[in-house]
């Protein structure tokens, strides 16, 4: 599940995220339109808030996933 899925499915703002992760709206902005990626700090605060239902695998898109799995096979 994506960060801005778990928002909208618990009915929260980026606003409200980005206060209880201590991130800036602008940085928490470029996390929800994919176009950066949260540094490990706020990649664990993120595990922490959402209690694992946002983890790292969900910070890669579908190449990089396609990808780990043809490395594991």
């Amino acid at each position: 599940m994506t960060l801005k899925q778990w928002l909208d499915t618990h009915h929260l703002s980026a606003a409200w995220c980005a206060k209880q992760l201590g991130a800036t709206p602008s940085a928490l902005s470029l996390w929800l339109s994919g176009k950066r990626a949260p540094n490990l700090r706020y990649l664990q605060a993120i595990h922490r808030l959402t209690d694992g239902e946002v983890g790292l695998m969900d910070w890669q898109d579908e190449d990089e996933r396609a990808e780990g799995a043809n490395a594991e096979a």
